[in-house]
């Protein structure tokens, strides 16, 4: 389930697509929430995909440092990843920071 859409501001050609629910065939084990990053550029397959392990309301990419992925999830948790740490893969399982 899609729960929020954004465009980034520093890349117009980016859409954070955030979602609620697991996905089949998409979604890692043991993760309720993911947010992708898909290229309007190049839509066949994601950018770049982050999984929570609570469901994902709201995603951005920040406006002060394009890195940053940051979301609002189910359980009130903020939480930031950090896509310079990515190392050239376009998963990241747990985010770099939660509040």
């Amino acid at each position: 389930c899609v729960t929020d859409v954004s465009w980034s501001a520093k890349y117009p050609e980016l859409v954070v697509v955030s979602y609620s629910e697991k996905l089949v065939g998409v979604t890692e084990e043991g993760q309720e929430g993911m947010v992708i990053i898909w290229n309007t550029i190049i839509p066949s397959s994601p950018e770049m995909v982050f999984y929570s392990p609570s469901r994902v309301l709201r995603a951005i990419i920040s406006r002060f440092n394009a890195n940053l992925v940051v979301a609002s999830t189910y359980s009130g948790q903020i939480v930031v990843w950090d896509k310079s740490k990515m190392g050239g893969n376009k998963k990241m399982l747990m985010p770099t920071t939660r509040t």
